[in-house]
């Protein structure tokens, strides 16, 4: 059963951090799906992919925009390679690796190895 406070929390928590950062919040989404409601990955990673169709981050890139904090040329860029790429990386999980667990168990490892890396890189900048 869904548990719809703990995943409106997660939520929250995920847009916090987008507008406080400009991150998207998949990346704090989808560890607190897969360890706090025990998601696997690829679920996570759906549930939060489909969540962003609707859009929710152009309000806080609006606000970005108005305050004259954003480069709208290099965000269309940006949006065609988001665009191509998630496509093709969906495409790749769930159709060459689809049913492959060894796969799922690297992707897993993967995302936390570049988040890791990543925090490391902002720590010391």
């Amino acid at each position: 059963m869904i548990n719809i406070m703990t995943i409106l929390a997660i939520g929250l928590t995920g847009g916090l951090a987008s507008g406080f950062f400009g991150i998207g919040g998949a990346v704090v989404m989808v560890p607190l799906l897969t360890t706090i409601l025990n998601y696997p990955q690829k679920l996570a990673q759906g549930t939060t992919l489909l969540m962003f169709m609707v859009a929710p981050s152009m309000l806080a890139g609006y606000q970005y925009y108005k305050s004259g904090n954003s480069d709208v040329k290099a965000a269309a860029i940006l949006w065609i390679g988001v665009f191509i790429g998630s496509a093709v990386g969906a495409w790749v999980v769930n159709t060459v690796f689809k049913d492959n667990v060894m796969f799922m168990m690297v992707l897993k490892k993967s995302f936390a190895v570049v988040m890791v890396l990543l925090a490391v890189k902002t720590w010391f900048s």
